[in-house]
């Protein structure tokens, strides 16, 4: 969970300087008025850092997505839909 941390708030760092003075409050506001669903992901990063039951959560969240995502892939080559 640490790492999670530490790797979200190197990113945001990372994203920060490339921007040349972006602000976190900046960031976080265009990503809450942004129905894009990229932006979506990012919130759910930023919730995931804030405690470590919502990042259980959005680790369960993703596994599911990409377990159905695989079980579509394989129904789709099999023929299947």
């Amino acid at each position: 969970f640490i790492e999670y941390q530490q790797l979200v708030q190197r990113s945001i760092d990372l994203f920060i300087r490339k921007t040349k003075g972006c602000s976190e409050e900046e960031i976080i506001k265009a990503l809450h008025t942004s129905d894009n669903e990229a932006c979506s992901d990012v919130v759910d990063q930023l919730l995931g850092m804030t405690s470590y039951e919502k990042f259980s959560e959005l680790m369960r969240t993703r596994r599911a997505k990409a377990m159905a995502s695989a079980l579509g892939d394989m129904s789709s080559a099999l023929g299947r839909k």
